[in-house]
């Protein structure tokens, strides 16, 4: 009769289903399961939760999380979800957050894992994300073209300054949300804000990968190269530069961002920029 209740109960819930028993053996799949993957359950019954990637509904790395951050680990209760992509049998890609739990049948143990739809949420996320990639693209590129003029020998180098640090504010306004979100996914957010810096290499890989990101949405394509007391970062192309050399405007825009979002970090050290004339380059000493 208790069997007979869950399996009502798991079949009218709209939040897909697994059961597994200690061997992680697919025991049960709810109708929820069928609707968003398209594949028929019944495939998967009495077979080891890997038949999952091998029919393509979680795959390579995705799957891996799944075993090492839920399966494994688990003993009683997951409350943190773990959030996977799944695909369906057309290829289109879903999220969810999956729950695990114990439960008992006949004195056996069952891994219950269930899967949140968060599909909307997360595409809600990437088109947000890309208007703030497009606007601070917009802002950047409006920023550059309307310094040009304040650059010429002529300027005092004081007024140079202001303007200069009034551009390295108006970054850190329209950028700090995007480096935050991205390490709080990388699991560092708390580290930075409290300044307790468990482990600065993995912080700084974080921070180069999403700096990398950025300019990659400007057509910066760049490289990291780690030396035996630095990181070098070279601008491997870069579009606003003639076949002589880099305008030293531009040279002086990239300088206060990368040390500007360097401080984000809370990392010690500092960036020394080593351009030459017709490529350039920074050091992160760390």
């Amino acid at each position: 009769m208790s069997e007979k209740r869950y399996r009502k109960l798991a079949e009218s819930s709209p939040d897909p289903i697994i059961l597994l028993d200690k061997a992680e053996r697919i025991m049960f799949l709810n109708n929820a399961f069928e609707r968003i993957t398209g594949f028929p359950r019944k495939e998967c019954y009495k077979r080891h939760v890997k038949i999952l990637e091998e029919i393509g509904i979680i795959t390579g790395g995705e799957f891996k999380k799944f075993i090492n951050k839920l399966i494994k680990p688990f003993k009683d209760r997951l409350d943190n979800p773990v959030q996977v992509k799944i695909k369906d049998k057309d290829g289109k890609e879903h999220y969810l957050e999956l729950y695990a739990s114990t439960i008992k049948n006949n004195g056996e143990n069952f891994i219950q894992i269930i899967g949140h739809d968060i599909t909307a949420k997360m595409e809600a996320n990437k088109r947000r994300l890309k208007l703030i990639r497009e606007k601070t693209r917009r802002e950047l590129y409006g920023f550059l073209l309307s310094a040009i003029p304040v650059f010429a020998s002529t300027v005092p180098p004081q007024l140079r300054n202001i303007i200069i640090k009034n551009f390295g504010d108006k970054f850190e306004k329209n950028l700090k949300p995007s480096f935050n979100e991205h390490m709080k996914r990388k699991g560092l957010l708390s580290q930075i804000k409290t300044g307790k810096i468990e482990d600065a290499k993995k912080i700084f890989k974080a921070y180069i990968s999403w700096l990398e990101s950025f300019l990659k949405n400007l057509g910066i394509r760049t490289r990291t190269k780690e030396g035996e007391d630095h990181y070098k970062l070279e601008f491997v192309t870069f579009p606003w530069s003639d076949n002589t050399h880099i305008n030293p405007m531009f040279s002086l825009m990239f300088r206060t961002i990368l040390m500007r979002s360097f401080t984000w970090t809370k990392l010690k050290g500092n960036v020394i920029q080593t351009s030459k004339k017709k490529k350039m380059e920074f050091e992160f000493h760390i």
